[in-house]
């Protein structure tokens, strides 16, 4: 796969998301994270998987499946965090932490 198409799917979801078509956005964003892991390695912490996950608990947050939405900020904050070093001062980190806070 190429990271234009994960990236169109991502970008799909989110349009989705914004417009209130959560069953669509959630399908297409539960599929984003592993396309990402197949493309960047699935043991491996990348931006892009982390930005997928994001994208995802977004998803669940709007859908008020708050238990899977905090579960998944936590895990992008924890990638995040592996990527960059934790006392780096990043607005994406930033996100993941207050999201899995607030859920």
């Amino acid at each position: 796969m190429h990271a234009n198409t994960a990236d169109s799917t991502s970008k799909s979801g989110n349009v989705y998301r914004i417009q209130g078509k959560l069953d669509e956005a959630l399908n297409l964003n539960k599929q984003n994270p592993e396309k990402q892991r197949a493309m960047h390695g699935s043991g491996k912490a990348h931006t892009a998987i982390a930005s997928s996950l994001y994208c995802l608990a977004l998803v669940y947050e709007d859908r008020c499946n708050f238990d899977e939405a905090a579960q998944l900020y936590e895990q992008c904050l924890e990638m995040d965090r592996r990527i960059h070093a934790a006392d780096s001062v990043r607005p994406d980190i930033g996100q993941c932490a207050s999201k899995s806070r607030k859920t």
